[in-house]
């Protein structure tokens, strides 16, 4: 079934750019790709610490320093998270406002996105 997917969806690619004929389209899907990917990692790695600030919390008074060390780099990964999600969503903003413009368009580009992210092992 996965396989089935990626297939659809690198057809969709392959028409969705011949359609267009576009490089500059191609280094969009890229780029947008990549925000997403660097988006998706850090969402993971905020979950991964909150995991841990759970289990610390949990132990002894001895690990308050840690605690303390876990919460401010998830804080900072937290703002830069958020940051990057905000850029993410104006760009598909403009994406869909300027060159998108159809529902077909957007599907066909969030497809390619998808497999941009599979290929990248972004999850």
């Amino acid at each position: 079934m996965k396989y089935h997917l990626l297939h659809v969806a690198v057809f969709s690619i392959v028409y969705f750019l011949l359609s267009c004929g576009s490089d500059q389209l191609e280094k969009e899907i890229a780029n947008f790709a990549r925000i997403q990917c660097q988006t998706i990692q850090l969402k993971n790695k905020r979950f991964a610490l909150a995991d841990s600030i759970r289990m610390l919390e949990n132990d002894t008074v001895t690990n308050k320093t840690n605690l303390q060390i876990l919460r401010i780099k998830a804080d900072e990964l937290k703002k830069v998270s958020l940051v990057a999600a905000d850029s993410l969503k104006q760009k598909m903003d403009i994406l869909f406002q300027t060159k998108l413009t159809t529902q077909e368009k957007k599907q066909n580009f969030l497809k390619a996105v998808d497999v941009y992210l599979q290929k990248w092992s972004c999850e």
